[in-house]
């Protein structure tokens, strides 16, 4: 019995240990994130392009950006480019280039619009970006 206390810390120590294998198992690849922005920045204008690369509320928040767009007959032209800066388990963070887009509007005249370089956290779920949240900062 007086073996009991010392092994409840080394119970301790090795769940601990197991809980992070497991979660370093989950965590996005650099691959599969790498994937995902791409699919994403290839995307057309329908909903069912978005759903090829989004879903959670990154699709949401793209359906509405792209219904406002189409409101005020802007349509985006080019593409974004992506870097990975960070990668993890919970919210990867990623550095996106607009220098690459222009919108126009419906006589074919570029909107003025922004071409910084932006830091984003995106999540993965099952592949897909389920979420996409642009920060305050550049990179």
């Amino acid at each position: 019995m007086r073996f009991l206390p010392a092994l409840l810390p080394l119970s301790l120590l090795l769940a601990s240990c197991a809980a992070q294998e497991s979660v370093s198992e989950i965590a996005a690849s650099p691959d599969e994130l790498t994937l995902a922005l791409e699919r994403y920045a290839s995307l057309e204008n329908g909903e069912s392009d978005f759903q090829e690369a989004l879903t959670g509320s990154a699709l949401v928040s793209a359906l509405e950006t792209q219904a406002l767009l189409d409101s005020v007959g802007y349509r985006r032209l080019g593409r974004p480019s992506f870097e990975v800066i960070e990668l993890s388990s919970q919210s990867s963070r990623v550095c996106m280039d607009l220098s690459g887009i222009a919108i126009v509007n419906s006589e074919g005249e570029r909107v003025e619009t922004t071409g910084e370089r932006l830091q984003v956290s995106v999540k993965l779920e099952d592949g897909l970006i389920d979420t996409f949240e642009v920060g305050d900062s550049k990179c």
